[in-house]
């Protein structure tokens, strides 16, 4: 007597064992809002989708990303059951419906947008810019106070010897009984030598004199 053995592929009870599994799944009422994928900016959500796979398994995973976006795609109005039953060999079970139901209220989101995103992706992004921007300005101000240091620094080696040469005239002026006279008069002679030109050079690099006034 022969017998004859009939495979798995066959077999209409292994074929329609993943359908009724998938059939008997219980899920909470979030489920029953569909999800229509072509109002969802998938570009976006794929980039949500590999960052929580990372955050859930503690590893890059690529292959499990990709696939959950081509289960998204295979329908315009994707079946949340077929994806948590798709991902759980490569998830735990538990790990499969926290993703899928972050992943659900993600797209019921991104549907009511009227760029596909979800406001919580807008929001974080806005907040990510906000904090380059402040880096940014950070950096630029350690830059400008730097620049000014070494400006100061220059001006005080430019300074000295102008320092120098007002004190030798004040010391070799004898004003001694010519009162404000001679005062003047050695005012005058430093003025011939560009000392005010060369202060107001000075002050103008370091941002304490507006340019185009000198001074009087």
């Amino acid at each position: 007597m022969n017998f004859r053995g009939v495979s798995q592929d066959h077999d209409t009870r292994y074929a329609n064992k993943d359908e009724l599994m998938i059939e008997s799944m219980k899920l909470p009422p979030l489920f029953e809002k569909q999800v229509d994928i072509q109002k969802v900016d998938m570009d976006v959500l794929s980039t949500w989708i590999t960052k929580t796979v990372f955050e859930i398994i503690g590893v890059e995973d690529e292959v499990v990303a990709n696939y959950a976006v081509e289960i998204l795609k295979e329908n315009d109005s994707p079946d949340a059951r077929k994806l948590i039953h798709s991902l759980t060999p490569f998830l735990e079970q538990d790990q499969a419906m926290t993703f899928v139901t972050s992943l659900w209220k993600m797209l019921l989101e991104a549907q009511k947008s009227d760029i596909g995103i979800p406001e919580e992706l807008i929001l974080e992004r806005q907040k990510q810019i906000a904090e380059e921007n402040d880096h940014r300005r950070h950096d630029s101000d350690e830059i400008l106070q730097n620049r000014d240091l070494h400006h100061a620094e220059d001006a005080h080696i430019h300074l000295h010897p102008l320092n120098q040469q007002v004190n030798h005239h004040l010391l070799t002026t004898d004003v001694d009984g010519v009162g404000d006279i001679g005062v003047e008069a050695t005012l005058g002679h430093l003025k011939a030598c560009h000392v005010r030109e060369i202060v107001g050079r000075h002050l103008h690099r370091l941002r304490l004199l507006p340019r185009g006034d000198t001074l009087h």
